[in-house]
């Protein structure tokens, strides 16, 4: 444990935003940017980085996690979360630093680093997202079925027929009934950990889905899904040659099927001057490949 500050950050009338300070006080900067939405970070997510060599800024996004007050989509939108990552980086001395996300993560990274290009020393970038419109269909529409079958039919058998499945689950987990969003929540975050495909026995999943906090990542995860993720169709494609200068590693799993390899395939295209690599993973962080890859990456970029 090398976290030598901690606390929550107010970043709106509403919001309060809780951070750790990682590694060493006069390291090379990094901010670890996490998915989701509403995944929140953990003691794992510390393994990526050298505690002697870098400074490292956590952080839980709006709603999520430790961050207050929990679950709330007030002023809960991606130009707000780069808003915050801005005025966090400016308030801890982090104003140039290497960006460092995963998943959804890869999505607000990048979209911090269209706007604030001068900023952003490096990327580097695991199981890409680019939020462009054909995810919801993929992800709760049925496009994973292909793979498991067995994880989408019980996500979707909870929704009546005729009904849309992200609008469902979404206004489940807005239920007044505390209940009805632990049911729905449990289930949607089952679905997304089931495709990892981690070989978990239920016991095992059971505990990891108990671990983390589902129901700020089940209802901010449907939430920005249901809206586009509050983005302009092909923005991140679109606004690609605000990158250019900055250095970027590209991180995938092969067989990822929940953020597929064609979004790193798109993302790389437009910026040919990013490393991509294909490891033989799934989605998962963890996954030994993406780590050990990731490890790396990090030790280049971050000395």
């Amino acid at each position: 444990m090398s976290v030598y500050k901690s606390g929550h950050y107010r970043v709106s009338e509403v919001h309060e935003l809780y951070y750790e300070l990682w590694g060493n006080p006069n390291g090379i900067p990094f901010v670890f940017v996490h998915g989701g939405p509403g995944a929140g970070f953990g003691e794992k997510d510390y393994d990526f980085f050298d505690a002697a060599k870098h400074r490292v800024l956590f952080y839980e996004q709006r709603g999520s996690g430790r961050s207050t007050p929990y679950c709330d989509l007030r002023e809960n939108e991606t130009s707000f979360l780069v808003e915050d990552q801005k005025e966090l980086m400016n308030e801890f001395g982090f104003e140039k630093s290497i960006v460092f996300g995963g998943s959804w993560g890869s999505t607000l990274g990048l979209c911090f680093a269209i706007k604030y290009p001068e900023m952003v020393n490096g990327l580097i970038l695991r199981g890409i997202f680019l939020a462009e419109g054909w995810d919801r269909a993929y992800y709760t529409g049925g496009g994973t079925e292909l793979f498991f079958p067995e994880a989408y039919r019980r996500f979707a058998s909870m929704v009546p027929e005729g009904k849309d499945v992200l609008d469902y689950y979404l206004a489940q987990l807005k239920s007044e009934d505390g209940a009805i969003r632990q049911k729905f929540a449990y289930e949607m975050v089952r679905y997304e950990l089931s495709l990892m495909d981690k070989g978990w026995s239920e016991e095992e999943l059971n505990e990891v889905i108990a671990d983390c906090p589902a129901e700020s990542f089940a209802l901010m995860e449907c939430n920005y899904l249901a809206n586009d993720c509050f983005l302009e169709n092909g923005y991140i494609v679109k606004n690609a040659n605000k990158l250019k200068d900055i250095p970027m590693i590209i991180v995938h799993g092969r067989r990822d099927v929940i953020c597929p390899p064609l979004h790193a395939w798109k993302l790389h295209e437009v910026n040919p001057h990013s490393e991509l690599f294909f490891v033989p993973a799934g989605h998962s962080s963890s996954d030994s490949a993406v780590k050990e890859r990731l490890v790396w990456a990090v030790g280049e970029m971050g000395g």
